[in-house]
């Protein structure tokens, strides 16, 4: 079990340490005075992460049916209410590329409670998904290279194996360690 602002969750068979943990946690739990509007973001949004450039962008979670929604990004400000199912959607008008850290911003309020979320030091820029069998697991090293990427503005979205047999809403149904590096 794990307590997080005086809750105890069970079935936690890991400690919160890793980023997609932290950010559900905080997301179900802000500091906010009173009880927080439940709040969370699809697991891909994280700290550290490439939101892809020159189109519109979605940003997605859950949280209490009812609830508006606010999601601040790059001077742009998004709003929605969650539907009767708990779900929510906004897009984020299309950006240029740009390096500059910025601040995700999703926010959640019903009947005077408030939930947040941030994700910090949020890059625009060219995202790529590539997928494959073992091929895909290779790195640099198992070539025989030494070569290492050094660029801060070079993100990777690792998703650990899993083997899965129909699609899945969230990488959390398949293992909860998917990070932005």
């Amino acid at each position: 079990p794990v307590e997080v602002a005086g809750k105890t969750f069970t079935g936690w068979d890991k400690p919160v340490t890793n980023i997609t943990a932290s950010i559900t946690v905080n997301a179900l739990y802000s500091t906010d005075p009173g009880v927080p509007v439940p709040l969370q973001l699809a697991s891909v949004f994280m700290d550290d992460m490439i939101l892809q450039r020159e189109q519109a962008v979605p940003v997605w979670g859950t949280s209490d049916p009812g609830a508006d929604i606010t999601v601040e990004f790059a001077g742009q400000t998004k709003m929605t209410t969650v539907a009767s199912d708990g779900t929510w959607r906004v897009d984020l008008d299309s950006m240029v590329a740009s390096a500059d850290a910025r601040t995700l911003t999703v926010t959640a309020e019903l009947n005077s409670q408030t939930g947040q979320v941030s994700c910090a030091n949020v890059l625009v820029g060219e995202v790529w998904l590539c997928s494959g069998q073992s091929n895909m697991e290779y790195s640099l090293s198992n070539l025989g290279r030494t070569e290492t990427a050094t660029d801060d503005n070079l993100r990777v979205f690792t998703v650990p194996f899993d083997d899965v047999c129909s699609p899945v809403e969230e990488l959390e149904t398949l293992n909860p360690n998917g990070q932005w590096l």
